[in-house]
């Protein structure tokens, strides 16, 4: 039998070990889970006719799959089994494993587990009232309501996804807005 000697250059011998160490480490995040990431179910937004985001001055998009709120959204930060169709996405939290028995696994950064047992993920828009939209008084009527609205120039509008176009001032949330008869809101948080 032939002894073959296995020679390596200095660089050939760094170079083998580098890439073992790289593989080990890659294979180490693999095992634990830290090298996949779920996507941002938020994410997902409206669309133009044209196929962009639809989005305000800010570039701000609205998310197609997680309820539109205010800023004092709770914090989830943790993935997500959820189930999407065309209505919107049905999610739970994941299992102590950190996996799902159904669905895909999104990530969530704001949201709360709510009556249903299911979880909701917001999308949290910072307050008309921040931004000096809201008037100092309060009014007294059954028909106002939280929403999001475009405010422009002092005025607000409470948006509509079925109007498929920009917000030509910023999206903010309004948490106590009154409709007027000439179309804008005026907001009472």
């Amino acid at each position: 039998m032939q002894r073959v000697a296995i020679t390596y250059t200095i660089r050939e011998y760094d170079s083998r070990m580098k890439t073992t160490i790289v593989l080990s480490l890659i294979a180490l995040l693999q095992h634990f889970g830290a090298s996949t990431y779920a996507p941002d179910l938020c994410a997902d937004a409206y669309l133009k006719t044209t196929g962009e985001p639809i989005t305000d001055l800010a570039g701000t998009t609205l998310s197609r799959f997680c309820e539109w709120t205010g800023p004092a959204a709770p914090a989830w930060d943790d993935d997500l089994c959820c189930k999407i169709s065309d209505e919107g996405a049905s999610c739970s939290a994941t299992s102590a494993k950190g996996t799902c028995t159904f669905g895909m696994k999104m990530y969530c950064e704001y949201g709360e587990v709510v009556s249903d047992g299911t979880v909701a993920c917001y999308q949290p828009f910072p307050s008309s009232c921040d931004s000096g939209a809201c008037n100092g008084g309060t009014v007294e009527s059954s028909r106002t309501q939280a929403d999001l609205l475009c405010c422009q120039n002092g005025d607000c509008y409470e948006w509509d996804i079925q109007d498929v176009e920009d917000c030509v001032g910023d999206f903010s949330w309004c948490s106590s807005g009154y409709l007027k008869e000439d179309g804008t809101v005026d907001c009472y948080d």
